[in-house]
């Protein structure tokens, strides 16, 4: 932008005539307010100010393709905005139902003051994303349509909340997330003596299902035949095979089970010192969480808890897990020096990069990889870092003066007005240089 801005005069420039404002890339959304006026010289037309509200509805679509399309254009009739990779929060009225297919739809937009009832109700069965987040399915957010019989589908997200679980939605008992829930008296018919048959001596196959709920094990639900002294080989180590089993009751779990280790979705209960023996991860069962169990840290759903100092044994967070960072749910614990090729887990999350928790090693320039992070924290401003500015997700808390040093800013990083997102907030007088 040239230095010299024009006179107020020249308001002629902000009409609707110079829509090409449109296709800038880096519009700060102080030039559109009326009192930047004389910010727009002839060379940069392309900046409009309120009066020109024609060229932020919904006739100026291809508006939401911009890089950094400022929130003020979020108005409900720009419903395409949906797409943009930094939708704003505010973007998400009534009118914004297609919302849901956002690549980066904000946590933020799924409390109840921000999300409209409408993003939820039942004629948005395609909420089911993969990613959708767990806030969403809260009962004080959802609608309960969505969790209606007619949505059955939804038990395929790999984050199915807990209250889908009414009666009429008795298929999801073959959903690989099946709630613990569904077993409780409500749902009778799944453990009731009308089904005895799931829950008897006869049925022993029962305990090779990939969700068999732990309550099906207890004597309240499940048929005494199965849990008592006549069926002990049910739960005694010969039955090892039990231990594949997605939901394992914990009282399958003493010493002589070590293979539990591989249940693909081993109940967090299983680590609590008040349900798992002391055998299975004292220093007489060192292999079950040292370094030479390096398979655990493969688990899909390895539970947080396991990583925590007084459970898992130091092994298993020092240098030689490396490999800990696939991990699905890795906790935030196992970031020490020698982990750095933490920045690659799949889910990286944020509490891992707070000062308390990440080594200053993962955030100097030596790990610029970490830019590429599906995650990138907020706090990651280290002042060497300055190929952070070509994230494709820079998020906006970055460039705050408290957040991202003035060098980050400066003219020599003129790279920087070229990031894909960069935030309006970096053009700030505070902020960026004259």
């Amino acid at each position: 932008m040239p230095t010299e801005p024009v006179n107020s005069s020249s308001t002629e420039l902000l009409n609707s005539s110079n829509t090409e404002l449109l296709n800038s890339s880096n519009m700060p959304k102080d030039l559109v307010n009326s009192s930047n006026t004389e910010l727009v010289n002839s060379s940069n037309t392309e900046l409009v100010n309120s009066s020109n509200t024609e060229l932020v509805n919904s006739s100026n679509t291809e508006l939401v393709n911009s890089s950094n399309m400022p929130t003020e254009l979020a108005n409900s009739s720009n419903i395409e905005l949906v797409n943009s990779c930094n939708m704003p929060t505010e973007l998400v009225n009534s009118s914004n139902k297609e919302l849901i297919n956002s690549c980066n739809m904000p946590t933020e937009l799924v409390n109840s003051s921000n999300m409209p009832t409408e993003l939820v109700n039942s004629s948005n069965t395609e909420l089911k994303s993969s990613n959708m987040p767990t806030e969403l399915v809260n009962s004080s957010h959802v609608s309960i349509e969505l969790v209606n019989s007619s949505n059955t589908e939804l038990v395929n997200s790999s984050n199915m909340p807990t209250d889908l679980v009414n009666t009429s939605n008795i298929e999801l008992v073959n959903s690989s997330n099946m709630p613990t829930e569904l077993v409780n008296s409500s749902n009778t018919e799944l453990v009731n003596s009308s089904n005895t048959e799931l829950v008897n001596s006869s049925n022993t196959e029962l305990v090779n299902s990939s969700n068999m709920p732990t309550e099906l094990v207890n004597s309240c639900n499940m048929s005494t035949e199965l849990v008592n002294s006549s069926n002990i080989e049910l739960i005694n180590s010969s039955n090892t095979e039990l231990v594949n089993s997605c939901n394992m009751p914990t009282e399958l779990v003493n010493s002589s089970n070590t293979e539990l280790v591989n249940s693909c979705n081993m109940p967090t209960e299983l680590v609590n010192s008040s349900n798992m023996p002391t055998e299975l991860f004292n220093s007489s069962n060192t292999e079950l969480v040292n370094s030479s169990n390096t398979e655990l840290v493969n688990s899909s759903n390895m539970p947080t808890e396991l990583v925590n100092s007084s459970n898992m044994h130091t092994e298993l967070v020092d240098a030689g897990n490396t490999e800990l960072v696939n991990s699905c749910n890795m906790s935030t614990e196992p970031v020490n020096s020698g982990n750095t090729e933490l920045v690659y887990s799949c889910i990286m999350p944020t509490k891992l990069v707070n000062s308390s928790n990440m080594p200053i090693e993962l955030v100097n320039s030596s790990k610029t990889e970490l830019v590429n992070s599906c995650n990138m924290p907020t706090e990651l401003d280290y002042f060497s870092n300055t190929e952070i500015v070509n994230f494709c997700n820079m998020p906006t808390e970055l460039v705050n003066s408290s957040n991202m040093p003035i060098e980050l800013v400066n003219t020599s990083n003129t790279e920087l007005v070229n990031s894909c997102n960069m935030p309006t907030e970096l053009v700030n007088s505070s902020n960026m240089p004259t």
